[in-house]
């Protein structure tokens, strides 16, 4: 009986065996960090598609079907997180007006994408392997909110600020709507085999997408020192210009086939 048993078990386990190198699906998942690049990346404050996001956390989850020995059809999907360098932009309008300062907040940037393409992973030997992708789809961000305040120097007993007190703000007002746009993908990598089923993997993505602005508000408040302040309704509203959104992911993680 026992012989049987162990028989059975072998058996069993040889087949497993022989799915693991037959098998044609796999789940990729990774974890890193997304670096913008372009004028995603930018910290020029005379341009007005220039982001200053700063590198951020990245997770990417992809589903790939293996239709020859060396080729797959992929799934993938990504987000990412990057936050805008507020800090950055108030010293650089300090800097560029002399007497004034500059207070400006924002959210950050949240990005999803949904895409599907191909996938190549050609053997170096019996463990490593290279990898390479290209996938294409759909980008959409959160609703994003930008703001910064100009605050004149003058001094005065109210001292309303570091300083200075505010005669004109200027304000400026920018959101982007919810909606889904175009983006694409090209990446490269390593999967490094741990056992038959598992494999180790590092991969680096380059991704890009335009993003359309819904519109952009500027409103001056003409401020009185001592008699108080207005608040006029906004003085133009137009539409804002396409926002490049680039940047290299670079993950670590694991890949399982099914």
């Amino acid at each position: 009986m026992r012989k049987k048993t162990f028989a059975i078990l072998i058996l069993l386990l040889s087949l497993l065996n022989l799915d693991a190198q037959n098998n044609r699906w796999s789940v990729e998942i990774g974890a890193g960090a997304a670096l913008p690049v372009g004028k995603f990346a930018s910290k020029n404050i005379y341009d007005s598609t220039a982001s200053f996001a700063k590198i951020g956390p990245a997770l990417n989850l992809a589903l790939n079907y293996r239709f020859s020995s060396y080729f797959s059809t992929t799934i993938l999907l990504s987000g990412q997180q990057n936050n805008v360098d507020t800090k950055n932009i108030d010293k650089k309008w300090d800097a560029a007006s002399p007497g004034n300062y500059y207070q400006t907040t924002s959210n950050n940037w949240l990005i999803g994408k949904l895409m599907a393409g191909i996938t190549a992973n050609l053997p170096v030997n019996k463990r490593l392997f290279l990898s390479g992708r290209v996938t294409a789809g759909a980008v959409k961000t959160s609703t994003y909110k930008f703001t910064t305040i100009g605050y004149t120097a003058i001094n005065d007993s109210l001292n309303l600020g570091p300083g200075s007190s505010p005669t004109t703000i200027t304000e400026t007002n920018a959101k982007q709507a919810l909606k889904w746009e175009f983006t694409y993908l090209i990446g490269t990598g390593i999967k490094y085999s741990l056992t038959k089923q598992v494999l180790f993997l590092c991969n680096l993505d380059y991704s890009s997408s335009t993003l359309r602005f819904a519109r952009i508000y500027y409103s001056n408040l003409s401020t009185g020192v001592l008699t108080g302040s207005g608040n006029p309704p906004p003085q133009a509203i137009r539409a804002l210009p396409k926002q490049p959104v680039s940047s290299l992911n670079l993950s670590v993680g694991l890949a399982v086939n099914l």
